[in-house]
């Protein structure tokens, strides 16, 4: 195997770029060979095939660690030929991309993310991410969440943030799932005594499946007996048509409990009644000189 990656001389990144990008980014292109000597390219128990398969990859990565525009992005364009078989010839992407931006400061915030890989399409099928593989199959997905945040009028601390996500196989051979997911919550402390509503939208869909709609809003007040344990109480209601096909409206009420006793040991413990039973959410962690010990235990529809 071969592998390697070029960089541009510094020189000429200063001219192709504004000096200011220049000292917040890095942009690399990349290239790597390989080449795979197999006596089974199919991964055939019966009829195994020998093989030379060259890889050849070219790509990109970005990167930025500063400013309102910070991320990273890494591609690579894979193209697999094969020698005795040039029909089984094949182009794959790979992507992974990461996006924070602060469109205005302190106040407005946009966050995405996308990345495509191969991947199998059942776990009891030929594993394998090769284009001669049927199992497998070029998976994307795509995450967009603008938010605002402030303190309108000086009354309370208000947060909305909407996330949209999409995947599914990039050529058809599975299901495409896309959600929408809209939260907005109002809240305020006032000495040991804090209030705060929530409210939230969520939608799914399946492509061969049934869409859902769930709203659900829960006003919470809670009580802090000193800066490291605070208690707190929720009601409200929420209304779905995950149990059923007409939407249904039930009572939500639950309570909990953050505890930390010190700066590195932290333990959170929430349940609610909700429509479909009980849910619970247990974080426990500890934080050492090299070592961290988390335990979490979660009973939610999310």
């Amino acid at each position: 195997d071969a592998a390697g990656a070029l960089s541009p001389p510094q020189h000429a990144l200063a001219v192709a770029v504004p000096a200011v990008w220049a000292q917040r980014s890095n942009i690399t292109p990349t290239f790597s060979a390989s080449l795979e000597l197999t006596d089974n390219r199919n991964l055939s128990a019966t009829n195994p095939e020998a093989d030379a398969i060259t890889t050849l990859s070219p790509g990109i990565r970005w990167s930025s660690r500063s400013g309102r525009v910070q991320g990273s992005l890494n591609y690579s364009l894979n193209a697999d030929f094969y020698a005795r078989d040039s029909s089984a010839n094949s182009l794959s992407n790979n992507l992974a991309a990461d996006l924070a931006a602060e469109l205005v400061e302190q106040h407005v915030f946009f966050d995405a993310n996308a990345y495509i890989s191969q991947q199998s399409l059942s776990a009891f099928g030929l594993q394998g991410d090769r284009g001669t593989n049927a199992n497998s199959t070029e998976y994307g997905s795509l995450t967009l969440s603008p938010s605002v945040r402030g303190r309108p009028f000086g009354a309370a601390d208000f947060e909305a943030r909407l996330t949209s996500n999409y995947s599914g196989s990039l050529d058809g051979n599975s299901g495409d799932v896309s959600s929408q997911d809209f939260v907005m919550s109002l809240g305020e402390s006032l000495g040991a005594v804090g209030w705060s509503v929530v409210a939230s939208r969520s939608y799914s869909s399946f492509d061969g499946g049934r869409a859902t709609t769930q709203d659900k809003i829960t006003p919470r007040i809670s009580y802090a007996f000193d800066p490291t344990f605070q208690v707190f109480v929720s009601g409200g209601y929420e209304r779905n048509d995950v149990v059923s096909l007409e939407p249904t409206t039930f009572k939500t009420w639950g309570g909990g409990f953050s505890w930390r006793p010190t700066p590195r040991t932290q333990l959170g413990v929430q349940t609610e009644q909700r429509y479909f039973g009980r849910s619970w959410n247990v974080n426990f962690s500890h934080r050492m000189r090299r070592w961290l010990v988390s335990y979490s235990d979660v009973n939610d529809d999310n």
